[in-house]
This record gives structure tokens, sequence and C-alpha cells, in this order.
């Protein structure tokens, strides 16, 4: 990294230390009490050109569950302590309700002296992760892999990559205090808390599933489960039966995250029945012109 960009990663760090830091609240998901077996909703981004990282505890107030928080169980319409509830529907149900089919739209939390920082680089990634181990392990995740089973054993690897990385991040963070969410910009020499490190973002530790996007494009949210007796799978994560996506947008107030559902495409014969309408229609027009 050169001089020009480490002064604009300094500046970074300095600009987001003016407000009062937050680890990223019982991310440690392999804790054994139940109130810190769940990790909060986490966004990350990072540029491979820029080596620098991202990292946001996604703000809780944006989500209208019932205790106000973005801990993973009060996002997916799911008990994982219940096993039927995860393996017996085709999806996973959110249990936010969303507005119009949004569930969580907000500016990202110091994500412009992240851009600074890059350079502007155009190469900038993203994912969203949260985790889970009360019960069931379970995974709400970015992901742009085939759903269905998955290897015992990369499930494992996305949960223990996980711990590991917040774990890293936290570090980073200044203050104990888990009243504030907030964020903290990285970067390679930070080693496992850098968002694209070998360790999160460009891990190998997966191979054949796919959990990043490119700024301003869109992925599907999925969630992952499985334990040593229950196999691992990736099922939709859905809003009333439409697959719900995370994706970034540029607004007039900064780089905005949204969850929102993606409307199903129609099938080949509800565009039968469109055409027949409009020829309908057509013949109609037709007679009354004659």
């Amino acid at each position: 990294m050169n001089f020009k960009m480490k002064a604009l990663v300094a500046a970074a760090a300095v600009a987001m230390a003016g407000v009062a830091h937050a680890d990223i609240q019982n991310a440690n998901i392999g804790a054994t009490p139940v109130a810190s077996a769940q990790s909060e909703l986490v966004f990350s981004a990072w540029s491979d050109t820029a080596q620098v990282g991202f990292t946001w505890d996604v703000e809780h107030s944006g989500f209208l569950s019932a205790i106000s928080d973005a801990k993973l169980l009060n996002i997916i319409d799911a008990n994982p302590k219940q096993t039927a509830s995860l393996t017996g529907p085709a999806s996973i149900e959110s249990k936010v309700a969303g507005v119009g089919g949004v569930v969580f739209d907000m500016k990202i939390t110091g994500f412009d002296a992240f851009l600074t920082a890059t350079g502007g680089a155009t190469d900038v990634k993203f994912n969203l992760f949260a985790g889970n181990s009360v019960g069931l392990d379970v995974h709400l995740a970015s992901f742009s892999s085939p759903l269905g089973t998955l290897s015992g054993g990369i499930f494992d690897d996305v949960g223990n990559t996980f711990v590991n990385y917040v774990n890293a991040v936290n570090g980073k963070m200044p203050g104990a205090s888990y009243a504030t969410d907030d964020a903290v910009v990285t970067t390679a020499a930070d080693g496992v808390a850098y968002a694209g490190s070998a360790a999160w973002g460009n891990a190998t530790l997966y191979p054949g599933l796919n959990f990043n996007a490119g700024l301003g494009e869109a992925i599907a949210l999925a969630v992952l489960y499985g334990n040593n007796t229950v196999a691992a799978e990736a099922k939709a994560f859905t809003l009333n039966g439409g697959a719900l996506q995370a994706s970034t947008y540029l607004a007039q107030d900064g780089y905005h995250l949204q969850i929102a559902a993606v409307p199903a495409v129609p099938e080949p014969e509800t565009y039968a029945m469109l055409l027949a309408g409009l020829g309908l229609v057509g013949s109609i027009a037709r007679r009354r012109r004659a």
C-alpha cells in the first residue's frame, strides 16, 4: 500500500473514531449461553485492488422485530431448536413483515470513509452474514450458489471462518459497549480482520460456494443449517413466498443496503394468458372501429 493510500485509511479511521464504536454484539456463535450464541447481521465489503476492507454491524433499528434487534433469530421465522421448522418447508420465511416487499433499507454507516480509502477502486465486493448455534447451527448468508445439500465439512468451515473474522474485527473497534452499532475500515495489514482476506471474503475453505456480489449488484439470501445429526442444507430466504435478495445502491445521501423480495418470474402459461388477453383486447378494438 502506497503512502497516499495509508493516509486515506488513517483519515477514514479518524473520521469514524468520532462516534462511539461497539463490538458486533454476541458475535461468538459458538458460545454456550443462548443469549450469546447468535450474531447480529454483518455487512462486509472490500477492494482487492486497494486492499481496503469494511465491516458494518447492521443497524438494528431498521428491523421491526419484537425486541428491536438484528440478531439472526429475530430475522428468520424459524426456531432452530425445532428441527422440523427448518427441514420441513421448501424455504425459510422472514420474520420481518416488510413494506411493499422491502424488509430493510438504510444508509450504510461509515461507507463514505471506506470508499474514500479505496481511492475510487471499481472492484468493491460485499457480502452479508449472520450465524447462530442454538440447537441447530444456522447461518443467514448472501448466497449465489445453487441451493440444496451442502457438505458438512464446508458448512462447519463457513461458521468457524465467520467467528474468527468477527472476533478479529471486534478487536479493531474501540469501546466495549453493545449499545451502538457501527463500522470499521481495515486493510490487508490487519490480517483476519480485513474483510477481503483469505480468512473471509476471499476464503477458499468452501470451494464452489459464492457469498459475494459487486457493489450495485444484488445477491440472493439463503438460510444454511445443519449439525452432527442433521444434514447441512441451504434454503431460500423468502418473504410471503418471494425470494429475498440483498443489494447496494447509491442514493442522494450515499450508498444503501437493501433487503427486498424479488418479483417472481411469470410462468409460461402466465405469458400465454397475457398474450391471449392482449389479443382479445385488440379484437374488440378492431370490431369497434369497424
